[in-house]
């Protein structure tokens, strides 16, 4: 049986889990149709089949992680990538513009933990999700969450 096989044998065995679990996750998060939820979240499923351990956690617990991830990256849309060149993009923004990002900079760096640094760099130099696990020793989901917690506590500061 191929890994792709067996990662729908595996969702499919699990459905009632998936049906159930999705169900729950999109009441906390209204306005998220949960048919929509389901579908994103066996495909993901299907996706990271290769990932899941049994040693370390339920079937339902997975499950219940992977939609939380759906539903939350879903609600936010994706980090955008930083593919821009810095060197040309610096040169046409006014010294003005530059000192205030300075100054903000300042103020991330005060207010942020090394984790959110971190995850914050990685956003903006475009890591890969490998590259994430291996540098930062966490999840995608993870780093995206460091990188969420930071932007709402900074608009809370104002």
């Amino acid at each position: 049986m191929t890994a792709l096989a067996s990662a729908w044998a595996w969702v499919l065995h699990h459905r009632a889990d998936v049906e159930r679990i999705t169900a729950r996750v999109a009441r906390g998060f209204r306005g998220l149709d949960p048919d929509d939820l389901r579908s994103a979240v066996v495909l993901r499923l299907v996706e990271k089949h290769d990932r899941f351990d049994p040693a370390r956690g339920s079937p339902a617990s997975w499950i219940y992680w992977t939609a939380r991830e759906v539903a939350t990256s879903t609600r936010r849309g994706a980090i955008p990538s930083a593919d821009l060149d810095v060197e040309t993009m610096c040169e046409s923004i006014p010294i003005d513009a530059r000192i205030d990002a300075r100054r903000t900079l300042a103020r991330v760096q005060r207010e942020a933990n090394a984790g959110q640094i971190a995850a914050v760099e990685s956003v903006a130099e475009g890591w890969s999700g490998d590259e994430v696990r291996d540098r930062l020793g966490c999840s995608l989901a993870t780093r995206n969450a460091r990188v969420y917690r930071l932007r709402d506590r900074l608009r809370r500061l104002g």
